[in-house]
């Protein structure tokens, strides 16, 4: 029976002890537990409603622990509820259109209860833009009863023309009448055009106009001669169309790519000896000129070799594999001479055991082909040979995709309300002059929601505009930055649908190296990427068993020369006004581990889920610094299809169209006021995982200049290449999502000491600020938690 419909008095007080002594007995033993078990029971017994209470056999039953009741999302009849109605929030858009723009730059939407009616005070305010009146919504959003999302779209006429006197009608000042008092309307018949004049002189400004006829144009005298009679105007009727059919070609050219090598061309494929078909990136082969002069673009080896045979492979459990008889020498400096490297090399090594097969001036780099034998020899060696250049080595590292293939998503789209995309093209849409460079495995040119979008091509290994499909990787990402939005009823759209696309192919046959990488990179900003995304990284899978301090020691001190590599590259991407989006990984370990995420100028990308949690596999901590959604996603696939990936891949060009829609704005932008903008503006995730970006936001932010403050949105942005690590006792993240009890003096370690160890000029005075004010949150946290403050 339910304790509020006990009738008898005797009954009522003695179901009211029982009450009270089983109340006293838990909160008796809630005394006594600690930690997680305290808060969970003290929070059960905190709110203890009679409405919620049931009795028999002598036991008092409560059905609904640390609740309050809430009367505005249920009826409460006695002791149970009944007609359960949850109210719903939706959202409504108003959409201003092309020719307007709000009054108030953040009243692109609103939220209301279901079964609110909307009223004028809900319909924001709209400035028409010149030349434009508006003239209302559609459909009419007042009276409208909100029972799920809604959009009204603005609605404009043109202005109509002012009329401003007699224009066109000649008079003479004596023919102009006198001014009344209360003048009458214009006469009707002076609002038609006036009469050719004639040649009276009083209707007439001066003698000169008497004395010369009248002179005809010469656009007037094309016109009659091209419509006059005769064979002539028939061959120039002819020549005109040719000439209207080459302009219409050389436009269609442009769009889809034809001319100026824009166009994707298919790679060929050919059959191995072993009846495998392939992607034909050509042979690996020697490319000094008989001359001893290396090309003057950059050239990369394919990594698959000639009919198809595979390269010797060293695995390397833990840390990305390696390709055996490859080497990749990099110069300290950057004006070195490689075609003098390139003859001392061959003096030094007359025999041919190094072979230069890759070779890019922009980094600068040579690669060279070796016995796998005499590999270590030649590492060892080299240096001493070839005294008078300053170089280091870096092995040939093969690299993976950052996504993988997912289940079917149970809310296609979701990433694009989860960032607010709708409500950032109310700013802006982007612009066709800002281009993203995806670095990836190829491309489905054709695709619906890519072609037309796509500019400078390139394949590193054929170096040219043939390239292959790979494994949808790349179409996939590249749809997710950029691609159309005509689908974005069907949850798939880019974020950034007005720029457009660079695809740059850096996989042979489904490999990519850390050459390849580096010059496809390199060629994305050379050829004019404002925004280049790379969902490509090492492996690190199984790292994740080591302890987060181990993690820690393995970024402070492995990968010293790919690190120098990638700082080289970051460096060029700064001077060319290039901002470089990293996907963070997909081995749950530390992001800084990867070479490339150690600096303060790249943007890195962590995953989160549909829950806006930090997703099981993706990397975190320090090196990530800007989080997006990566489960669940849905964009492009060849051919002409789509499908769901997961991993921190589709995260990253979420947030690369995002920095494209800021670039649109203001391409001057650099990395720094970029993640500034994102952090400050991004939703908070955990202490390990950064906040996740909110597009509507950071673009009003970048438009008014206001840029938010950590405390305005609760977010606690990590510092941009040295986000917050989890401690080392909390190796294994929480199912809460924290990272577990942070150790302070690891903390202070972090942002004391620069990951390259020079600790010269090192002070981070913004990230020790950042951790005073985590501290304080998270101080305040735990005093809520004492008894004299529940």
């Amino acid at each position: 029976m339910a304790y509020n419909d006990l009738q008898d008095p005797a009954e009522k007080e003695r179901y009211e002890t029982i009450k009270n002594a089983t109340i006293s007995e838990y909160r008796k033993v809630c005394s006594s537990l600690s930690g997680e078990d305290r808060q969970i029971l003290a929070g059960a017994v905190k709110y203890i409603d009679d409405n919620f209470l049931f009795c028999f056999d002598g036991k008092v039953v409560m059905i609904a622990w640390g609740m309050k009741p809430d009367s505005k999302k249920h009826d409460v009849v006695g002791s149970i509820i009944y007609d359960l109605q949850l109210q719903e929030r939706h959202k409504v858009r108003f959409a201003p259109g092309e020719h307007g723009v709000f009054k108030d730059k953040l009243a692109s939407g609103i939220s209301r209860m279901s079964g609110t009616v909307l009223t004028k005070n809900d319909i924001p305010e709209i400035i028409a833009d010149e030349g434009y009146v508006f003239k209302g919504w559609d459909p009419e959003p007042v009276g409208v009863t909100v029972d799920g999302p809604k959009t009204f779209k603005a609605l404009y006429d043109k202005a109509p023309a002012p009329v401003a006197g007699n224009f066109g009608i000649s008079e003479s000042p004596e023919a102009a009448p006198e001014p009344e008092p209360t003048p009458d309307p214009v006469p009707e018949p002076k609002l038609e055009p006036a009469p050719e004049p004639k040649p009276e002189p009083e209707s007439v400004p001066g003698p000169e106009s008497i004395s010369e006829p009248e002179k005809v144009p010469w656009y007037r005298h094309f016109w009659f001669w091209l419509t006059g009679s005769g064979c002539l105007k028939w061959l120039l009727w002819i020549l005109l169309i040719l000439l209207l059919i080459i302009l219409l070609l050389c436009l269609f050219k442009g769009c889809d790519g034809i001319d100026g090598g824009n166009n994707v061309k298919q790679i060929d494929k050919i059959e191995t000896p072993d009846g495998r078909i392939i992607d034909d990136n050509g042979p690996i082969k020697g490319i000094v000129g008989d001359d001893g002069v290396l090309p003057g673009s950059p050239v990369v080896a394919p990594v698959v070799g000639d009919d198809g045979q595979e390269p010797p492979i060293i695995e390397n459990p833990g840390v990305p594999d390696i390709i055996a008889n490859r080497l990749n020498i990099y110069f300290e400096n950057a004006d070195t001479d490689l075609d003098a490297f390139a003859a001392s090399l061959s003096e030094a090594y007359p025999s041919g055991e190094c072979r230069i097969i890759g070779a890019d001036r922009n980094v600068p780099m040579i690669q060279i082909l070796i016995p796998e034998a005499l590999r270590d020899m030649i590492r060892e060696e080299l240096p001493g040979k070839l005294p008078d250049y300053e170089f280091f080595i870096v092995d040939e590292s093969i690299f993976t995709i950052n996504g993988r293939s997912g289940g079917d998503a149970t809310n296609i789209g979701w990433h694009l309300d989860a960032v607010n995309v709708q409500e950032a093209w109310d700013i802006t849409k982007g612009s066709s002059d800002i281009i993203i460079g995806i670095v990836d495995d190829g491309i489905d040119a054709s695709h619906d929601i890519l072609k037309r979008k796509i500019v400078k091509p390139y394949n590193v290994f054929t170096q040219d505009n043939r390239l292959s499909t790979g494994e949808g990787h790349g179409t996939h990402v590249a749809g997710l930055a950029a691609g159309s939005d005509r689908m974005f009823d069907k949850g798939v759209s880019g974020v950034a649908p007005k720029c457009r696309i660079m695809p740059v192919q850096v996989f042979d046959n489904g490999k990519c190296t850390f050459s390849s990488l580096t010059s496809g990179i390199m060629y994305a900003i050379h050829s004019g990427a404002q925004v280049v995304n790379v969902s490509v990284g090492p492996d690190f899978s199984g790292m994740d068993v080591l302890p987060i301090a181990d993690q820690n020691q393995i970024a402070r001190t492995q990968f010293k020369n790919e690190e120098k590599v990638w700082r080289r590259v970051i460096e060029v991407a700064q001077e060319n006004n290039a901002i470089i989006v990293f996907a963070a990984g997909n081995d749950n370990v530390l992001a800084c581990i990867s070479p490339a995420n150690r600096t303060d100028f790249t943007i890195n990308v962590a995953a989160v889920d549909m829950s806006q949690r930090g997703t099981d596999f993706t990397n975190f901590g320090r090196g990530s610094n800007i989080s997006a959604p990566g489960k669940d996603i849905a964009s492009s696939v060849p051919v002409n299809d789509y499908a769901v990936f997961d991993g921190t891949s589709m995260a990253a060009p979420i947030v690369a169209g995002t920095v494209a829609l800021m670039k649109s704005i203001d391409e001057d932008l650099t990395v720094s006021e970029v993640l500034r903008i994102l952090q400050s503006t991004g939703k908070p995730v955990s202490d390990y995982v950064p906040p996740m970006i909110q597009a509507d936001v950071a673009l009003v932010a970048l438009v008014s200049g206001v840029i938010p403050t950590e405390s305005d949105n609760g977010a606690a942005p990590s510092a941009p290449g040295n986000g917050p690590d989890p401690s080392e006792s909390g190796a294994a993240r929480g199912n809460d999502g924290s990272a577990g009890n942070d150790s302070v003096q690891d903390d202070i370690q972090e942002i004391s000491t620069p990951s390259d160890g020079n600790t010269e000029d090192w002070t981070d005075y913004d990230a020790i600020r950042r951790m005073i004010e985590e501290y304080k949150r998270k101080i305040s946290e735990l005093e809520k938690l004492l008894p004299e403050n529940q």
